[in-house]
């Protein structure tokens, strides 16, 4: 068989999709609403700890160069500064939609769900501007400022731009991989969009 048979042979398939009863189609959203809570929560939290655990290094950082450039105490700062706002960023999109009551009625539920997905599919379209580029801009500017060697400038720049660009990569997969799907698929569930 060749390709144009292959094609052929596939297109005249009639597959018959298998029909969910209401009970057990809300029982699917409930169990694919848990898993991306505890998806979400665990992403969350993980950015917001390495936020918080890498300001109190920075803040040593400043401290313990106080005698360095202001170039180099320039660039700490807009480190400092750029894990700060990336923390609050994660923090207001996590409370951005109120969650329904308990006894709301499923479309509720659905499209708070919905909504969820919106505002993290929407900080991992922008994640570039506001979770990578500011800490990378300071750190950049913080090696660049010290009095070391060139070659240590330049390592050190090429190891937090590899980190960087390897974040950025990961987040682009997953926008184009793992959001339209999951996307579709609440769409699909909820009848209010």
């Amino acid at each position: 068989m060749n390709d144009e048979e292959l094609k052929r042979l596939w297109r005249k398939q009639k597959l018959d999709p298998t029909k969910l009863s209401p009970g057990d189609q809300i029982k699917l959203m409930r169990t694919k609403m848990k898993s991306l809570d505890r998806v979400l929560l665990t992403s969350d939290a993980l950015g917001i700890g390495f936020g918080v655990v890498s300001i109190p290094v920075l803040v040593w950082f400043v401290c313990y160069f106080l005698k360095t450039p202001l170039l180099a105490r320039i660039g700490l700062v807009i480190a400092i500064a750029g894990e700060g706002f990336s923390i609050w960023k994660q923090f207001r999109a996590r409370r951005l939609s109120s969650q329904p009551t308990a006894d709301a009625p499923v479309t509720q539920w659905l499209w708070h769900e919905l909504e969820k997905v919106r505002a993290e599919c929407d900080l991992a379209r922008t994640a570039l501007w506001w979770y990578v580029l500011p800490p990378w801009i300071g750190m950049n500017i913080f090696f660049w400022g010290l009095d070391i060697e060139l070659s240590a400038r330049i390592g050190c720049s090429a190891v937090t731009t590899t980190i960087c660009v390897v974040y950025w990569k990961l987040n682009e997969y997953t926008l184009r991989k793992h959001w339209p799907p999951l996307m579709d698929n609440w769409r699909i569930l909820s009848p209010i969009t």
